[in-house]
This record gives structure tokens, sequence and C-alpha cells, in this order.
């Protein structure tokens, strides 16, 4: 039974992460701290912080169900295998692309990159790939501390989490935390860790459904805290200012748990455009593995030229969603391709 909510906000974390890209893109383009232009793409950049998390949160209120049956046969003979094949396959197209777009397609050119693939070496969003595999080889114990543990051992765990997964990630760089030296340094949660307790989090805000304020004050609070020191900081350095766009910053946690609480709450009430937010959903692993693709091809054609970033970034964001879905489409229609590969 498809669960409607986390079918839009999986059609939110995808729209948001094709966004990511396009207005980083937009932002490189730009490269003059403090002209409008430049300003509108970091407001765009900050709305979509939230892709990540998202995602991952989706990831943990699906498999975490103490209900759902996941054998350790069926984690990685279909969902692992499926993970690393889809994986070879997309990073062994990007280095296809790259070699011919450089005139350097050729039986040395591919044996290398099958190497650096091999030692993954592979094209930057892929990184959700592996941190995912990571989620799967600790889901097993995940699924049994969920299904087992008490409310208050439940939060205590969350608390744990974000104080060592998220805060303290955060605000190492700052003093007096900066000061700090010897084995504390290893204390903070490395980020692809941290994202199991990113799962834990989106699983226990579905069980629990949290009033609609709630998550309207952390959208707003979370938005603000991503916004405005990125903002503020970047016009002060001349330079983009990055961290509180991390996704495993507090402002895009506050910012992600906010979004994850409002669609808990509005998602169930969609009738009209039902059917196209659960083909999104389910279109949205394909859309991020390709939607690289796309932008690439855009920005070689000199599509970032064509319009001022306050309104080529949301357009751009739309197109290459489209552009994406399309492939989706084609792919859907070959089973052995399907069922592997996106």
């Amino acid at each position: 039974m498809r669960r409607i909510e986390i079918d839009l906000i999986k059609f939110i974390a995808i729209v948001s992460v094709v966004m990511i890209h396009v207005s980083a893109t937009a932002i490189t383009e730009l490269g003059i701290v403090g002209t409008w232009q430049y300003d509108a793409s970091v407001v765009w950049r900050s709305l979509c912080g939230a892709g990540v998390p998202l995602f991952l949160m989706c990831s943990g209120a699906l498999m975490l169900r103490p209900e759902k049956e996941i054998t350790l046969k069926k984690l990685y003979l279909h969902n692992v295998l499926r993970l690393v094949t889809a994986m070879l396959f997309w990073a062994f197209a990007y280095k296809l692309s790259r070699l011919y777009l450089s005139g350097s397609l050729n039986f040395d050119g591919i044996i290398r990159s099958i190497k650096e693939i091999l030692l993954f070496d592979q094209e930057f969003h892929l990184y959700y790939i592996h941190i995912m595999l990571l989620v799967y080889f600790f889901l097993p114990v995940t699924r049994s501390f969920v299904k087992n543990a008490s409310e208050r051992e439940m939060r205590y765990f969350l608390l744990i989490w974000l104080i060592l997964g998220i805060v303290y990630p955060t605000v190492k760089p700052f003093r007096p935390f900066s000061l700090i030296t010897g084995f504390p340094l290893q204390w903070a949660i490395n980020m692809t860790y941290a994202s199991i307790g990113y799962g834990v989090l989106g699983w226990y805000l579905s069980s629990k459904r949290p009033s609609t304020g709630l998550g309207a004050a952390l959208a707003g609070v979370g938005f603000a805290a991503v916004f405005l020191p990125t903002m503020l900081v970047s016009r002060a350095n001349g330079t983009l200012y990055t961290s509180s766009l991390e996704g495993m910053s507090v402002a895009i946690c506050l910012y992600a748990s906010g979004i994850y609480i409002l669609c808990l709450n509005f998602g169930g009430r969609i009738r009209k455009g039902r059917d196209f937010v659960v083909y999104m959903s389910k279109s949205s692993f394909c859309i991020y593995l390709c939607h690289i693709f796309v932008l690439r091809l855009i920005h070689h054609f000199g599509g970032f030229n064509l319009a001022t970033p306050i309104v080529l970034i949301p357009l751009l964001t739309i197109a290459i969603t489209a552009a994406s879905t399309a492939v989706y489409w084609v792919i859907s229609h070959i089973p052995i391709l399907r069922k592997w590969i996106v």
C-alpha cells in the first residue's frame, strides 16, 4: 500500500536535488557576490537545501516499519544488489560521456575509466548511493532497534544522534569548539553514518505525526537559519558560504524536519494530482541518477545565459526534471533496465 504523504516528500526531495545543482551552477557562473542576481541564486539554493535529508527520512519511514518483512536474502539480493548495479551502470555512463566530449573515447580511456569506477572515483552526485548502501548494511540492526526500543530509548538515540551527528559537526569550526584537541575531535559522527540517524528520525516522525504548527515553526526557523548566514557571510567574505547548506548542519536538519512534518499532515489530503505525485515519486531515483546529464547538456549549449537566475533557476529545474522523467518513462518500459538501473 502506497503512502501518498511519503510520495509527496519524495517528489519535493527530487525537485530540490535538481534545483540544488541548477542553482549551484548558476552561482558558479555568476561568481560576483552581492549582485541581486547572485542573491536570487542564493535564495533558490537555500529553498532547496533539504533535498537529501528528505530522501533519507523517507527511506527510514518505509524501510523501518516493523510490519515490513525484510530478510537478509532479500536485502542483499534485491536492495543492495540493485543499488550496486545502478551505481556501476551510471558511473560508467558518465565516464563514457566525459570521454566522448573530451575526444578520448578509446580503449585505453575505457580501461582507465573502469579502474576509476572500481576505486570509487565516480560522478560526484553518486555519493548518495554509497550512503544508502551503508544504510542498508545497518538495516537489520536499525530495524531491530526501532521494533524493540521504548519511547524513552528512541528519544535518547535521537538526542545522541542530534548532538554528535548534527550539532557537534556544525559548531566544530567555531570558537570555543575549534580550540578542542585530542580524542574529543573524533566524537562527531561521520556524515555517512549520521545518515542512518536521519532514517530513524523519518520513521519516528512518521509514527508520531507532530502538529502542523510545529512543522511550520521548524520549517520557518530552519529556512532562516539556512538563508541568512549563507547570504550575510557570503557578502562579508566575497565568496559563497556553504556551512549552512550542508545536509548535516543544524539549519538543514530543522528545515528538512519541518517540511517532512508538514507533508505528513497535508499529504493525505491530496486528491487532484495524486497520480502525478505518485509517478514522480516512482521516477525520483532515475531522475536523481540522470539529471546531471541533462544539466551538462544545457550548460554546454549556453542555457545558463538565457535569462536572469531568479527566473532561470526554476525554469531549468522544471525542464531538467521533465527531461529526466522522460528518461524514466523510456527505461520503465524495458523490464530488465527498470528492475536493475532505476
